[in-house]
């Protein structure tokens, strides 16, 4: 250790460690603050119509291949799926008509 720092009185060590320790803080908080803001767009955001065409593809090859494999709940699984992206695209074109 430094003589400097060995002749420092025990007040003036914790001053230092409780600055440290309060810019550690700060920054930490302004990470979390930075995330939450992000998080708060990513939620705001809309899906485009890209999503439910997306959904919609991957429901069609769960049917697929549940007919391939003879599993019938994965069946079930893709028109459910379809089905409720089917109504979500609908719905969300009639709100963005005037």
């Amino acid at each position: 250790m430094n003589k400097i720092y060995m002749n420092r009185t025990p007040q003036q060590k914790v001053k230092e460690a409780a600055n440290q320790i309060k810019e550690k803080t700060d920054y930490a908080s302004s990470k979390v603050q930075e995330a939450a803001s992000k998080t708060k767009n990513l939620i705001r955001k809309k899906p485009s119509s890209v999503d439910y065409y997306v959904s919609i593809t991957i429901a069609l090859l769960l049917i697929v291949s549940s007919y391939l494999t003879a599993v019938h709940w994965l069946f079930w699984l893709g028109a459910v799926s379809i089905t409720c992206s089917m109504l979500q695209l609908i719905f969300s074109k009639k709100k963005a008509r005037p």
